[in-house]
C-alpha cells in the first residue's frame, strides 16, 4: 500500500469518526488529542474504522506505545502504517 493510500484511508476514517474536523486540518504536524479533539474514546473509534476500511487488523497499540512520551501526530501514524505494511 503506497502512502498516499495510506494517507487516503486515515484521512476518510478521521473525517468519519470526527464529523467536526475539516480536511484542511489534516496535516502531517496535526495532533490527535490538541489539534484534531480525539479523547481516549475517539482514538478506539477511530481504530475500528481504520481497521473496517484497511480491512485488516492494525498494530496500532505498537504505535501508542512507541509515542508513549511524544504528540500522536497524524504524520507519525502515516510513517509507522507505512512501515508496518511493509
Amino acid at each position: 500500500m503506497t502512502s498516499a493510500e495510506i494517507q487516503k484511508h486515515l484521512e476518510a476514517s478521521i473525517l468519519s469518526v470526527r464529523k467536526d474536523v475539516h480536511r484542511s486540518q489534516l496535516k502531517d504536524e496535526a495532533t490527535f488529542n490538541e489539534d484534531l479533539g480525539f479523547d481516549s474514546m475517539g482514538l478506539v473509534a477511530l481504530a475500528s474504522e481504520m481497521e473496517r476500511r484497511f480491512g485488516r487488523s492494525l498494530p496500532l497499540a505498537q504505535w501508542l506505545e512507541s509515542r508513549r512520551n511524544q504528540a500522536l501526530s497524524l504524520g507519525s501514524l502515516i510513517h509507522f502504517l507505512e512501515d508496518a505494511f511493509k
